[in-house]
């Protein structure tokens, strides 16, 4: 029997889960064993367990399914985005800061993009752009497409830890933008043709151009949350 300490009991099962997990090499949508090995496991009450097994739920690590059984959860990181950004939201200087973050991780996926380059990766951004140019055309802010745009940009580089990163942090621009979506309207061709000059650099193979590009297209974001701090 593995003794588990009286003090956070909880916390210390949750870390012997994800233990289990790991080191039983667990996929999402592999099944865990039902909560009595568990309790004989760590030496705990039910009610231990399934606190523990509970707060691994909402932070997506497992996923519990009544008559069933308890699964590896598929997850992702922007699955914890809704929990903290209320509280981030309103806070201009963490949205700030969040935002040279995503500059940070965008510029590392443009020199991915470019140094690794692939033109189906590519084609994605493309296909967005045209969207955007249908939807200006019809009088409308092409804001899903303008965030499928940047989100296409990080799937190019490659890498999808970066890309997981960057669909947590756009879970909390995504939500704010959309209070600016009637000062959006005339910008929206200005922001186009950013979008086009990002893409052109990226086929060109021109890392700092790209990243110019890109520069001056984020730069009424961070002028919009520096004015209200």
């Amino acid at each position: 029997m593995q003794s588990i300490k009286k003090e956070t009991l909880t916390q210390q099962v949750s870390e012997g889960i994800k233990a289990f997990i790991e080191n039983n090499e667990l996929k999402p949508g592999d099944k865990l064993p039902f909560e009595k090995e568990f309790i004989v496991r760590f030496g705990v009450s039910r009610t231990v367990v399934r606190e523990a097994l509970k707060s691994l739920e909402v932070l997506g690590v497992v996923e519990l399914k009544p008559g069933d059984g308890i699964y590896v959860a598929h997850h992702s990181l922007k699955d914890i985005t809704d929990q903290i950004s209320f509280h981030w939201q309103r806070s201009p200087k963490t949205m700030k800061e969040l935002l040279a973050v995503r500059k940070i991780l965008e510029m590392a996926a443009i020199e991915m993009a470019i140094n690794d380059y692939e033109p189906e990766r590519i084609a994605p951004m493309e296909a967005w752009i045209l969207r955007m140019e249908e939807k200006i055309r019809k009088g409308s802010v092409p804001a899903e497409e303008d965030f499928q745009f940047h989100r296409a940009l990080f799937k190019a580089s490659g890498n999808e830890m970066l890309f997981q990163l960057s669909d947590f942090l756009y879970g909390f621009f995504e939500n704010a933008e959309q209070e600016q979506q009637p000062e959006k309207v005339q910008s929206s061709p200005k922001s186009l043709q950013e979008h086009k000059e990002i893409l052109h650099w990226i086929h060109s193979r021109d890392i700092v151009k790209a990243k110019e590009s890109l520069q001056q297209h984020l730069l009424p974001l961070e002028d919009a949350w520096g004015a209200k701090e």
